[in-house]
């Protein structure tokens, strides 16, 4: 009996020390070893990225009136008051609306661990929307009353619902840094420069045209409202559309994105973002909108529309050319690149990008490595030794 205890004491007595020693074994190992899903090199992706959203310009709003230097007309009567008129324009606050944005990117990134770097090209859309409630553009022109008698007259151009869409398509070059958060997600910060390669814009206006006779100011008896045959058009729809000829070529975006990112394949990652950026115009050059009015005429038109004389028509068909002549010539104007426009102007982007990156070059596979600090002090040296 005794020797089958000593048997069984000895029997534990293994075991116990197995145990321990198997725990230690497990915890050096636990210890040293890690997995590894990248490497400690740098990455490198070819990205595409997709987006779009919305786009706000934003600018002075005040009331603006021009005037000539001098009075066309100027009537004293005989209780010595005296009336003036001067020829001028005048328009209500420009309201900014909301646009459009949208963007497509060809770039290159490298990934450093989680610290992310990357540059490429981009085509890049916006257009914004500005609008005027009320516009007026009066002027002095003469009128034939009778084919003896020709008095001086202040015709007006009226609009009403102003609306412009101004749409540039830009050449730019993203720069940004940032890193991945987490296991889905990602950040970065940069910049865009961007050059305009195409500006155009299109402006509808609804329009009527008014006629007062200058003795008669002050009163309604020389006042045509609705009247064609004295050159006084009821309200009707205009449009118009054209190439800015004066745009700034350049402007700077700084750039924030953020969002979520998924591992498709060992090369292939997704992100889906949201992106912000306000867009500043650099070079801005005043003298390039100060002369440009916010409603003009082509020289071919500028007689029947602005400067001649104005006839009493008799005929619907003489109405209607002159009709057609203010159509077809009229021109109007982005009012962000007019004398509207008193400083540069700026305008923010928020949109969704949807982005995709391919890894080009070696891909390391996951792997369970040690790392020689995780040694004892005694055996790292033997380690060494080894070596």
């Amino acid at each position: 009996m005794r020797i089958v205890h000593m048997n069984n004491f000895w029997k534990y007595l293994f075991l116990m020390g197995l145990f321990l020693f198997a725990g230690h074994i497990s915890g050096w190992a636990a210890r040293n070893a890690k997995t590894n899903y990248s490497t400690d090199g740098v990455e490198h992706r070819i990205s595409f990225g997709l987006g779009g959203g919305i786009a706000l310009s934003m600018g002075e709003t005040k009331d603006f009136l021009w005037q000539d230097a001098s009075p066309y007309y100027e009537y004293i009567h005989p209780d010595g008051t005296v009336d003036l008129f001067t020829p001028y324009r005048a328009a209500s606050p420009l309201n900014h609306k909301t646009g459009a944005n949208a963007l497509f990117d060809l770039g290159y990134e490298l990934r450093k661990k989680r610290f992310i770097f990357g540059f490429g090209v981009r085509a890049n859309f916006y257009q914004l929307r500005t609008t005027l409630d009320t516009m007026e553009i009066a002027f002095g022109r003469p009128y034939a009353a009778r084919e003896a008698l020709a008095l001086e007259a202040k015709y007006n151009y009226c609009f009403a619902m102003y609306d412009d869409r101004l749409q540039v398509l830009e050449c730019a070059v993203p720069v940004y840094f940032g890193m991945e958060m987490g296991q889905y997600m990602y950040f970065h910060v940069g910049a865009v420069a961007g050059y305009t390669c195409i500006a155009r814009h299109k402006t509808a206006a609804d329009l009527k045209n008014e006629l007062t006779l200058l003795p008669f100011i002050g009163s309604e008896a020389g006042r045509f409202y609705d009247l064609p045959t004295h050159g006084a058009f009821s309200m009707e729809h205009y449009a118009y559309s054209g190439a800015v000829k004066n745009v700034n070529q350049w402007t700077l975006t700084p750039t924030l994105e953020i969002g979520a990112r998924f591992q498709l394949t060992k090369r292939v990652q997704m992100r889906l973002g949201i992106y912000a950026g306000y867009a500043l115009q650099m070079g801005w050059n005043q003298d390039k909108v100060n002369n440009v009015p916010i409603v003009d005429f082509a020289d071919a038109g500028k007689e029947v529309c602005c400067i001649g004389m104005v006839n009493y028509m008799h005929s619907e068909a003489e109405q209607q050319t002159m009709q057609n002549t203010i159509r077809q010539n009229i021109i109007f104007n982005s009012p962000l690149y007019s004398e509207l426009q008193q400083s540069a102007f700026s305008h923010i982007v928020v949109g969704i990008k949807w982005t995709t990156l391919i890894q080009v070059g070696k891909v390391k596979r996951p792997c369970l490595c040690s790392s020689d600090l995780d040694f004892h002090p005694r055996q790292a040296k033997k380690h060494h030794k080894h070596k």
